[in-house]
């Protein structure tokens, strides 16, 4: 299992006082990095035959959302999916704060709070993908 650097994104968030974000703050998160890829046309020319689905879970709080890439096109819904081919794995505060774009996985992803399960090549792929939305 690898991660690239996935970096540092301009969306805001407003720090929670808690160090758990809830699972409506983690739906937020992801939809705002839907929205981002979907704005994104070259994203979506890029992805157009890399139809995946990915599965995000925290260990924390009961919050599971599934991220399905189909032509191009991301869409979310909420719960498992039946076969995800990457599963994102991590304590609520860690997701939302990597879907807002807030923080770089990279950090999480060596201390061992973030997992990501895949082909190496899917996990470059979604790498990739949060650098084009987030940028440098």
């Amino acid at each position: 299992m690898i991660l690239a650097n996935w970096s540092r994104g301009a969306a805001a968030k407003e720090v929670s006082k808690s160090s758990l974000a809830t699972h409506a703050e983690i739906t937020e998160s992801l939809r705002v990095f839907q929205d981002k890829y979907n704005q994104n046309d070259r994203l979506k020319v890029m992805n157009r035959d890399w139809d995946r689905v990915v599965e995000i879970r925290a260990t924390d709080i009961n919050s599971l959302h599934t991220f399905t890439v189909k032509n191009g096109v991301v869409s979310l819904a909420e719960g498992a999916a039946e076969q995800p081919d990457l599963t994102v794995i991590s304590d609520s505060e860690t997701l939302a704060d990597i879907f807002y774009g807030d923080i770089t996985p990279t950090d999480p992803y060596n201390n061992g709070t973030l997992k990501i399960m895949g082909q190496e090549d899917d996990i470059i792929r979604l790498d990739f993908i949060s650098l084009m939305i987030w940028g440098e």
